[in-house]
């Protein structure tokens, strides 16, 4: 392993008061901006969201990859321990171009290409995973702890997994496309 995490999973679980993710992976809210805002997300109008909402999130061994999402809102994610590598993917808006596919990683190293911050717009898909190579060794101590801020607030009506059947339809129908079989891991079951 190539960076420090002093704190072991159980204990970060504990002490921050994680649960289970439906995206995988543990979270909890942690602050909530009660300002109300209207949601531009919402039709019919006059629905309104909490101007911000923040997050710890935590990946770990025994539940080391996200499901893609798409948040209508925009995400800052904050790096705190470990490593995560993010798969962020936004449709073409031209009929039969495949969509755009960045793969970032969030660590403690920025001399290796890591970073410290990750903004995702609004409208682009999203999974997180602790990268392969750091699957090896001490479970307590493998993992990748961050902080989202979402704005406008989060709320699960701005929100929503990728399915197979819409991953096809992004490549066009094709099911054997080769971002349909590279993607495919990170879709949510159901």
């Amino acid at each position: 392993m190539s960076y420090p995490y002093s704190t072991p999973n159980s204990a970060l679980i504990e002490s921050l008061k994680l649960e289970a993710h439906p995206e995988g992976g543990f979270f909890v809210q942690t602050d909530v901006v009660p300002n109300e805002v209207p949601s531009p997300f919402t039709v019919p109008e006059g629905k309104s969201r909490m101007l911000a909402t923040q997050i710890y999130y935590l990946l770990t061994p025994a539940s080391a990859r996200g499901r893609m999402h798409l948040n209508l809102g925009a995400t800052f994610h904050l790096h705190h321990a470990g490593r995560s590598k993010y798969t962020l993917m936004r449709p073409s808006s031209t009929p039969g171009e495949p969509p755009e596919i960045k793969h970032v990683v969030m660590g403690p190293n920025p001399d290796k290409g890591e970073v410290l911050q990750l903004f995702v717009e609004g409208g682009w898909w999203k999974a997180s995973e602790i990268p392969e190579e750091d699957l090896k060794g001490d479970e307590e101590r493998v993992g990748a702890l961050i902080s989202e801020v979402v704005v406008p607030g989060f709320h699960w009506e701005d929100h929503k997994f990728l399915s197979r059947e819409e991953l096809v339809k992004i490549y066009g129908g094709d099911e054997n496309a080769e971002g349909v079989k590279l993607l495919e891991p990170y879709v949510k079951q159901v």
